[in-house]
C-alpha cells in the first residue's frame, strides 16, 4: 500500500515548492532494512514482502496528516 518511488518524487518536488514559498523547511528522511536482500533470498518474497508490510504499518500509525513515506527500491 505504499506509493512507488515516482509518487514520492513529485510529492517531494510539490513540499520543496511549498517550502521556497513560504519560507518553511522540511526533511527527507530514508529508512534502510538492513539484511533485506537476505530475508528475500532465504525466507522468500513472501516474507519480505510481509516485512514491508509490518514497517509500512509502524510509519503509518506514527504519521502525521502531512508525512509522506514511498518503497524506494524493489528489494
Amino acid at each position: 500500500g505504499l506509493p512507488n518511488w515516482r509518487r514520492f518524487v513529485e510529492d517531494v518536488e510539490r513540499e520543496h515548492a511549498r517550502s521556497i514559498r513560504t519560507g518553511s523547511s522540511y526533511a527527507v528522511l530514508r529508512i534502510d532494512i538492513d539484511g533485506f536482500r537476505e530475508i528475500n533470498s532465504l525466507l522468500g518474497n513472501p516474507v519480505g514482502d510481509r516485512v514491508i508490510e509490518e514497517v509500512a504499518e509502524v510509519l503509518n500509525s506514527n504519521r502525521r496528516e502531512y508525512d509522506v513515506f514511498a518503497r524506494y527500491e524493489g528489494d
